[in-house]
């Protein structure tokens, strides 16, 4: 018995261990998922454009309730943000100048975008569908 205990042990830390809280999302911009659930996006330059599941924190998604961009990223990139569910905070940086289509897609627990300035938003690029049912199912 004690030893499927801690065969069984050993499996759930290995699969713990195998979730990935920290990776490249750009040539030079990286993200790190804290164990408070808050997705930081940081470096210089553009974050990679994704297809729909394809960020490297998708299979963490429901784990996201924030998420920080930090002074120097220049883009959120398309579907970054896709079908994150429990985010309820976005902090954008007056560095960010553009965001990628789908980025905010199906984010229904938004509840807080924090920008600099409202200038900074009327001067941003947004692809097509942003925030597509972001929010929408809130009651």
């Amino acid at each position: 018995m004690k030893n499927l205990i801690a065969l069984v042990a050993m499996l759930l830390c290995s699969v713990f261990a195998w979730i990935q809280t920290t990776g490249d999302c750009g040539s030079n911009v990286t993200w790190t998922l804290n164990d408070e659930g808050t997705l930081t996006i940081s470096g210089e330059g553009p974050m990679t454009d994704y297809d729909s599941s394809k960020a490297p924190w998708y299979s963490s998604k429901e784990n996201i309730t924030a998420v920080v961009i930090e002074e120097g990223v220049t883009s959120v990139g398309a579907c970054a943000l896709y079908q994150c569910t429990k985010i309820t905070s976005i902090t954008i940086p007056s560095t960010v100048k553009t965001i990628g289509e789908w980025a905010f897609f199906y984010c229904k627990g938004l509840k807080e975008l924090h920008i600099p300035s409202v200038e900074l938003w009327c001067k941003m690029t947004f692809d097509d569908n942003v925030f597509n049912n972001a929010a929408a199912n809130n009651d």
